[in-house]
């Protein structure tokens, strides 16, 4: 009796370490799709350390499309069908790494021993991809003309010719004036006639003409890619088609750092919720102060008996007058105050070429408007307190 019940306390002792394994097993497992998870969304949605490091696919596959410079629309088209098909290759990536990282699932090489979840992934890992291939097939024969952008291109422009508005796009994109926000495959470009925001997988296309904006939403983020010791806040906004027939509503996220530079190349009219507090970037509060500083300066004095000149265009920005002038102000000693150039800078411009230099010395924003500059004509030293209006 001492003796069986010994092999019995040993019979369960067995199923307890049998139960034991079979957890490790199974959290092996997890392990192992978690992994593989963690490494397929850094594929879908590669984060900023991915793209930084070239990660991407259209940066991998660079030498076989199209130059995004000089062919934008082409260079999509074949972007986009490219990551469809490769993307559509994970669960057979993941099947495959499964097999291989556990075997005793028994993946391979008769699907049919596994267990159920496993038998439908095998026939997922192998209907995506030929789905795929067959998309890609239609996408790209015919000159791309099967392409849900062609579509999109087509429905722009009353569904003429889309080729066409392809080549006004591409000789747009090819402008110095464009504005871009974003990182690779996910960009906003704004054009002078056309609004364009990249994704994995479109392309949607807005015409200027046929659009308004209005700002939905400003969401606070204090760790970003691109925050600073303030934080981000990232405007979403909507894309609302003034002719319904032309492009469908979509949404857009826009770093409130870089909205009055979108602003300045927008020609569609922009709204904004009450409730909506956009934030001014570092560099427009800097030239807001720098433009009070002069104020508070007081109005030039010249030789008695000089005549005032009719202000001229600013060579920045020509929208404006030059409206200031730089001239000594200061009782600083050294070289600070012997600028004699004539106004050729409006108040904003040379408050903006006052922060980008005090940026570039490395100073902290706090001490920006104690620093010095020099003129960006003749490169002679001045200060705030040099800077008077006219």
């Amino acid at each position: 009796e001492e003796l069986e019940g010994v092999f019995d306390w040993s019979d369960a002792a067995d199923d307890q370490i049998e139960a034991a394994a079979a957890a490790a097993w199974q959290t092996g497992d997890a392990i192992h799709s978690l992994i593989f998870a963690a490494l397929a969304l850094c594929l879908v949605a590669p984060p900023t350390e991915v793209v930084s490091a070239g990660l991407t696919v259209q940066n991998l596959f660079r030498r076989w499309l199209p130059s995004e410079q000089l062919q934008f629309v082409r260079h999509h088209l074949h972007r986009t069908a490219l990551t469809v098909l490769l993307h559509s290759l994970l669960p057979t990536v993941y099947y495959v790494y499964m097999a291989v990282a556990c075997p005793h699932l028994q993946l391979l090489p008769n699907p049919l021993k596994a267990a159920a979840v496993w038998r439908c992934l095998a026939i997922v890992a192998i209907a995506a991809p030929a789905a795929a291939a067959c998309l890609y097939w239609r996408w790209t024969r015919a000159g791309f003309r099967h392409h849900p952008i062609a579509a999109k291109l087509a429905r722009a422009a009353r569904n003429s010719n889309w080729a066409e508005v392809a080549s006004a796009i591409d000789v747009e994109f090819r402008r110095y004036d464009k504005f871009v926000t974003g990182q690779m495959g996910r960009q906003l470009i704004v054009t002078d006639g056309w609004l364009l925001q990249t994704s994995a997988y479109t392309v949607q296309v807005a015409p200027q003409a046929s659009l308004m904006l209005r700002v939905l939403s400003a969401d606070e983020h204090r760790i970003s890619p691109d925050s600073g010791p303030l934080g981000a806040q990232i405007l979403r906004i909507a894309v609302i088609p003034l002719d319904s027939d032309r492009f469908q509503q979509f949404e857009v996220r826009v770093n409130s750092a870089v909205y009055s530079d979108l602003r300045e190349k927008l020609t569609a009219p922009v709204t904004a919720a009450q409730s909506v507090m956009i934030r001014q970037s570092l560099s427009d509060q800097f030239v807001e102060a720098f433009a009070e500083c002069v104020a508070e300066n007081g109005r030039f004095r010249g030789a008695p008996g000089q005549q005032p000149q009719q202000p001229q265009q600013c060579l920045g920005c020509l929208n404006q007058p030059a409206d200031c002038r730089i001239a000594p102000g200061c009782d600083s000693a050294g070289n600070c105050g012997g600028c004699r150039c004539q106004p050729m800078w409006c108040r904003g411009c040379l408050g903006r070429w006052f922060a980008s230099r005090q940026a570039q010395a490395g100073r902290e924003t706090e001490a920006w408007m104690s620093g010095k500059a020099p003129c960006p004509t003749c490169r002679a030293e001045f200060c705030v307190l040099d800077v008077f209006q006219l």
